[in-house]
């Protein structure tokens, strides 16, 4: 997974693009090909996405790299549990990948918008 996200923000960086269809204009982040252009992009609008203590807790193992399943165990769920809460999360950001979920929460800043910041559990 990790090295599947450092492929991808590898390409974002270093592949040629032809605007307008491969750049959003309003992030200038690229978009890969196969990114479907009938739906809209999480990046263009002002998102207003409010997660529950659980969901940020999933989220944050996302960003970190971490699997379902080492989700699971270390929040004490069970892995179908965190394939739920992901369902909700990807329907709240309007994503629909792990990549693009990070992308969105780091860009729009969703775990600091709620005043609960970002910092783990000690």
């Amino acid at each position: 997974m990790r090295v599947e996200m450092r492929r991808s923000v590898k390409w974002i960086k270093s592949e040629p693009v032809d605007p307008p269809t491969d750049v959003c204009s309003a992030s200038g982040i690229r978009v890969h090909p196969s990114v479907k252009a009938d739906r809209p992009s999480p990046m263009h609008s002002a998102p207003s996405v409010v997660l529950t203590p659980r969901e940020r807790d999933v989220v944050r193992g996302v960003i970190a790299g971490r699997t379902n399943r080492e989700i699971a165990r270390e929040l004490d769920l069970g892995e179908q549990a965190v394939k739920n809460l992901l369902s909700t999360v990807y329907q709240k950001c309007h994503v629909r990948s792990r990549l693009e979920l990070a992308l969105f929460v780091v860009q729009h800043r969703v775990l600091q918008a709620d005043g609960h910041g970002h910092g783990q559990k000690g």
